[in-house]
């Protein structure tokens, strides 16, 4: 055997090792690892993944907009870049689903949907959904809405990046869903949820991210996050709280006060179970003005709220 020949094998070798041994850490480990007592090793490896850097340097970009007032002649162009930020991500088969508006307004909107395909059950689906248009006192021209809510889509985008990375397969099928219209007449998931009825989908659990990046002060142990539910979906509420109990640090209240004004109400009102994630916005003094920006946003906690977010899809699809 001549040497060039020998270390063209080498190298194949020693690259198939590496290929091998760098494959999905998920995939080394199953519940057989767990006693059924305390964090699932599966479930935390997805939730330790997701990152407050991702978060906020996503919050960033789409700070960067300006306004996404969906109004605004931009609203096509931003959905677009969401769209292809997800198809960067590897979900290749992700679409955006326009709807006119013709009542108080009048114009097309644009929800961007990405697929994440089960393998038991195509016909059930867990969807995670956060709205992208934005609003204050200067809607059209200065609107950054960094936690209200790029917070809440960044979340979904940091979610869908973690089960890419480590080649989660469901086992229901997962829709990342950024809804349009939101601040105007939760118009998006009205029309997502609407078309999900006709279309006979079984939707398990809509998760609906919306401001979860405000949070005074570094001390995890004081941060509060408010789990919203409906009259239908008090278990999905006990779960994803009994989720989160396992995999952060936060405190959880019941307040449902304001449960009608997100998107998962659309939800509700179609029969399907939803809950509202949101943080302690009853103190967030930038609330829908030119000041909601992302220097004014925790991303640990925010982080916290992504993990649990993920780790339950995880554990209700592993």
């Amino acid at each position: 055997m001549n040497r060039p020949y020998q270390r063209n094998i080498w190298i194949f070798l020693i690259l198939l090792i590496i290929i091998l041994t760098s494959c999905s850490k998920e995939s080394s480990i199953n519940d057989n690892d767990w006693d059924g007592i305390g964090q699932n090793p599966k479930v935390a490896i997805f939730a330790n993944e997701i990152h407050a850097d991702s978060i906020k340097k996503n919050v960033l970009w789409l700070q960067g907009k300006n306004s996404r007032f969906c109004l605004n002649s931009n609203r096509k162009q931003i959905a677009n870049e969401i769209r292809d930020k997800f198809i960067r991500l590897g979900y290749l088969n992700t679409r955006i689903d326009s709807f006119f508006l013709s009542d108080r307004y009048s114009g097309w909107q644009y929800n961007v949907i990405a697929r994440l395909e089960g393998n038991a059950n195509k016909g059930k689906v867990y969807v995670v959904g956060a709205h992208y248009d934005s609003k204050s006192g200067d809607s059209y021209a200065n609107a950054p809405g960094a936690d209200d809510n790029a917070s809440g889509v960044s979340g979904v985008i940091e979610i869908a990046r973690v089960f890419k990375k480590n080649g989660f397969v469901p086992k229901y099928t997962i829709e990342f869903v950024t809804f349009a219209a939101e601040e105007i007449g939760l118009f998006g998931s009205a029309d997502y949820a609407g078309k999900s009825v006709a279309n006979n989908v079984e939707i398990v659990a809509m998760l609906n991210l919306d401001m979860i990046s405000y949070a005074p002060g570094s001390n995890p142990d004081t941060w509060v996050l408010n789990i919203m539910n409906y009259t239908n979906s008090t278990d999905l509420h006990t779960q994803f709280v009994n989720c989160g109990k396992l995999y952060s640090k936060l405190t959880f209240i019941n307040d449902n006060s304001s449960c009608n004004y997100g998107d998962s109400y659309s939800f509700f009102r179609k029969g399907y179970k939803a809950v509202f994630i949101i943080g302690d916005v009853d103190f967030d003094p930038f609330y829908h003005t030119v000041n909601d920006l992302a220097v004014n946003c925790n991303y640990l906690y925010c982080r916290e709220i992504v993990a649990i977010s993920c780790a339950y899809l995880v554990q209700e699809n592993r």
